[in-house]
């Protein structure tokens, strides 16, 4: 139940800057919301699972599903 409770979350990217996408798993592509470039501090989201984008010029796309509550502190490798 609590992972329904907004929360804030902090994401990091190596290298950083990367820019950050949220949706709710099962929605279209088209549905991602832009969250911001990492490192994100304290963002406001639910820490429900959805399906998460990370793009950074010249590296390979990220796209997997977490819960905002796995990710918080962590740093993705690109």
């Amino acid at each position: 139940m609590w992972e329904s409770i907004p929360g804030k979350i902090s994401l990091n990217t190596n290298p950083s800057g990367a820019s950050i996408f949220i949706k709710p798993i099962n929605e279209s592509d088209s549905n991602y919301l832009f969250l911001g470039h990492s490192p994100l501090n304290e963002a406001r989201i639910y820490w429900d699972y959805s399906t998460w984008k990370i793009e950074f010029p010249g590296y390979q796309k990220k796209e997997f599903i977490a819960s905002a509550y796995e990710l918080n502190n962590q740093t993705i490798q690109l």
